[in-house]
């Protein structure tokens, strides 16, 4: 699973460390037959100074079918500003 992240509208505010900024995260999905899932998936965004988003939960608009193979999703959510991106941590649960 490929994740890609690009923050809208990005401004740095050293003396509010809770800021919130909207992101928007997008999910490439691998076009292999076991690439997909059904699962629920989180992702927490790191930045410098130990700074996170906290757990994001990747909701889906409608039901059915959430991470299929070859699929490429779009989420949009707002969380603290975590400066400049370090790494992302993605989870899912077991289905």
């Amino acid at each position: 699973m490929l994740v890609f992240l690009k923050m809208l509208n990005f401004v740095q505010f050293e003396c509010n460390l809770f800021l919130e900024i909207p992101y928007s995260v997008k999910i490439w999905t691998g076009e292999g037959e076991d690439n997909g899932t059904d699962a629920n998936v989180w992702i927490v965004i790191y930045g410098t100074k130990k700074l996170h988003t906290g757990t994001q939960y990747l909701e889906f608009a409608q039901t059915g079918d959430k991470f299929e193979p070859g699929s490429v999703k779009t989420f949009s959510f707002d969380a603290p500003d975590v400066n400049e991106v370090k790494r992302i941590k993605v989870k899912f649960s077991s289905k």
